[in-house]
């Protein structure tokens, strides 16, 4: 239930100062959500080794850029 509020992260150390949980998702410093999902695939893209290629990872943040534009339903 804790977790479910507005639950902020600082004290678990010093790198997850301005992260927080928020109705299940967790909130950057930036104010980004991200679901487990995204969590996953993010992880998923740098176990296949894309954080050593630089142009396919500018390539992954622009389509991640245009895709939180696209209006839901």
């Amino acid at each position: 239930m804790k977790l479910y509020a507005n639950r902020r992260l600082d004290a678990v150390s010093k790198e997850w100062r301005g992260w927080m949980f928020n109705k299940g998702e967790l909130i950057t410093p930036n104010g980004w959500s991200l679901t487990p999902n995204q969590i996953f695939m993010g992880n998923a893209l740098i176990e296949i080794g894309t954080d050593n290629d630089r142009a396919l990872r500018a390539e992954i943040m622009r389509v991640a850029r245009l895709i939180r534009n696209v209006p839901s339903h």
